[in-house]
């Protein structure tokens, strides 16, 4: 487990499970996420038991943003895993409404970076962030001095959110 002033993050166990399955089937919070939403409970459920530490056939791992009374908030993805580049795509999320615009984001990413950089070794981090998602582009220009994230990139009409099509802005980060 990692602490921050306000948060920890730890890897995602078989209890998160049930937790990470309602999240993956909010619609607000699907909003925000890549890829496909599943349909069912027991889908999610499948496709998250698959990405337990040990468990993943992939080079991904789920890890879990608690608050400081030992609260689930959110999670974090850490999805190709390249050892031999030492790289890897960070995906967070604050799963639940009440948690939003508290100024957790900003936590979750200095936490996980420290996680990404000292204790996994690597050394580039890449996110990215849908071009309609305000505050998340907001946060991320605010760490370009502070952390040096920086956009690296513009995918064009890659995501389709209500019927509208929006590019994603990709974010870099070296240790």
């Amino acid at each position: 487990m990692m602490r921050g002033s306000l948060l920890s993050l730890r890897a995602a166990g078989e209890t998160d499970i049930p937790g990470l399955a309602r999240w993956f089937l909010d619609p607000e919070l699907c909003l925000y996420l890549s890829g496909t939403p599943l349909d069912s409970p027991q889908e999610t459920e499948r496709y998250l038991s698959h990405l337990i530490p040990g468990r993943s056939p992939h080079q991904d791992l789920y890890l879990i943003f608690e608050n400081k009374e030992g609260r689930t908030i959110g999670f974090c993805l850490l999805q190709d895993i390249d050892w031999k580049n030492r790289s890897v795509t960070n995906n967070l999320a604050i799963a639940g409404g009440e948690d939003r615009d508290h100024g957790l984001g900003g936590h979750m990413i200095i936490l996980s970076m420290r996680y990404i950089f000292h204790e996994l070794g690597l050394h580039t981090m890449v996110f990215q962030i849908h071009g309609f998602n305000d505050r998340m582009i907001r946060l991320a220009r605010s760490f370009a001095g502070l952390a040096g994230i920086e956009p690296a990139g513009r995918l064009r009409e890659h995501v389709k959110r209500d019927g509208k099509i929006y590019d994603s802005i990709v974010y870099c980060v070296t240790r």
